[in-house]
């Protein structure tokens, strides 16, 4: 009886403190939940890609100073962030693993252009036009300097020791639909459209602010 109680320790105290189920075989490692809010971003149109019809694009970038969630109990911030979409991919996702427990009613965007010098444009947006009359394709450049403030309306409940993800949806149509692009002066060979005051950028700017970044419910 005393040799078999020294066996049943010895096989309870195996090296690692691993359990083996009866089949010998491993438990599979587990990846930790990721706590806290998450905010995660879609672009739709996809992009890089066709966002209208006459217009591909192909590069886009938001610099933002401050990335903001705002709830009952106040809010949680992350500074410095750039959101770009290229051919090499899409921003990742932003991790608030400190945000308190609270419900969330918006995300804010602090959109600026001194956020990762040299870059010197708070967005820009790159891609090619197509005319649809004469078929011919000319790469564009929209950039612009000014301060712009986004909100997200959202409302999600952070539960204690839960975690919630708010999808923010991108959406460029309504921005680009207003250029005349035709029209715009060329600088090499590319239209360009900013920096700088002008009937264009004011509305590409408040479609920005209004239109183009809203919570995705789908």
């Amino acid at each position: 009886m005393r040799l078999l109680g020294v066996l049943l320790v010895l096989v309870g105290c195996s090296p690692g403190g691993a359990v083996m189920p009866v089949d010998g075989s491993t438990e599979p490692d587990v990846p930790p939940r990721v706590q806290g809010m998450t905010v995660t971003w879609n672009a739709r149109p996809s992009l890089p890609g066709m966002v209208t019809n006459n217009v591909f694009v192909t590069d886009a970038v938001f610099q933002l100073e401050h990335l903001q969630l705002l709830s009952d109990a106040g809010g949680t911030t992350h500074t410095r962030i750039q959101l770009e979409w290229n051919d090499q991919g899409s921003p990742p996702d932003e991790i608030f693993s400190d945000a308190p427990v609270a419900r969330y009613q918006q995300v804010l965007l602090d959109m600026r252009s001194d956020v990762h010098p040299p870059q010197s444009y708070a967005y820009q947006i790159q891609g090619t036009w197509t005319d649809g009359n004469s078929g011919n394709a000319r790469p564009f450049r929209i950039s612009d300097t000014v301060v712009l403030d986004v909100s997200v309306a959202c409302d999600v409940a952070l539960p204690a020791n839960g975690a919630v993800t708010v999808p923010v949806r991108i959406d460029l149509r309504d921005a680009l639909n207003g250029i005349d692009f035709k029209n715009l002066p060329t600088d090499d060979g590319v239209s360009v459209l900013g920096p700088g005051p002008g009937p264009g950028l004011s509305g590409v700017r408040d479609d920005l602010v209004h239109q183009t970044f809203s919570l995705d419910n789908n």
